[in-house]
């Protein structure tokens, strides 16, 4: 994923966590503590999920290679 997509996919998540409830103080903030414990679990979600993204992206686009299309 390049930069800029990164910066908008994480903004969307960060959104997406509010629009459920989710504290934008646990999405903000590596103060120390239970709250640098909640924090690093926010932000490994959001680098998994990154991860999983690209990896799709990897798969789609061998299968449309491997089927002629692009």
């Amino acid at each position: 994923m390049k930069d800029s997509d990164f910066i908008k996919f994480q903004d969307d998540f960060y959104d997406l966590l509010g629009k459920y409830g989710v504290s934008e103080y646990y999405c903000m903030t590596s103060s120390g503590g239970k709250d640098q414990d909640m924090f690093n679990k926010v932000c490994s979600v959001r680098d998994n999920l990154v991860n999983f993204i690209d990896k799709l992206k990897r798969v789609e686009i061998k299968d449309l290679q491997e089927n002629g299309q692009r």
